[in-house]
């Protein structure tokens, strides 16, 4: 079991940097069909390869999060290329030269990183003050636990629990 575990996790820990391998060759067969396509995918596709070198996580949920990110920021420019065939060499100059394209691919990106960033410290944040919510609640009821058995009655349970416990 355990050399499964290890094969696994390391296909794991590589699933993205073979997509992002497999993503270069794209953007080089792009590069066939126009070299603004090239520029294109491989630029815009920058800020998931900085997310996969940085990313140290077993599961690296950082890449595969801005790496579909990436993907929603640079889909709708590709498919403006992809159904303009005819002229695709003024499409994707005009694509890569206006500061738009690289506003919406990287903000998208960014938008990713932020997600990335919030989303466990307001799952933190909800959950302790769940906890805190059930320690009042507790605390509620052992004050009114000792209103109603009083001190001594109180008192007297302890010593008896510490006596079991010897």
């Amino acid at each position: 079991m355990e050399k499964n575990s290890k094969i696994d996790s390391f296909f794991s820990s590589y699933k993205s940097i073979i997509l992002m391998i497999l993503l270069l060759f794209i953007s080089l067969a792009f590069s066939f069909i126009s070299t603004n396509l090239f520029i294109l995918a491989f630029f815009g596709f920058l800020p998931t390869l900085v997310a996969i070198s940085i990313d140290k996580h077993p599961r690296k949920f950082l890449s595969q999060i801005i790496f579909l990110f990436n993907i929603l920021g640079s889909i709708h420019l590709f498919l403006e290329i992809l159904f303009h065939p005819n002229n695709i060499d003024q499409i994707s100059y005009l694509v890569i030269s206006i500061p738009h394209t690289w506003l919406v691919i990287y903000s998208s990106c960014a938008f990713g990183w932020i997600i990335y960033l919030l989303v466990p410290k307001i799952i933190y944040y909800f959950s302790y003050s769940n906890k805190l919510d059930l320690l009042d609640k507790l605390n509620k009821e052992l004050n009114d636990i000792y209103l109603e058995w009083g001190e001594e009655n109180i008192n007297v349970a302890l010593n008896e629990i510490s006596k079991k416990k010897n």
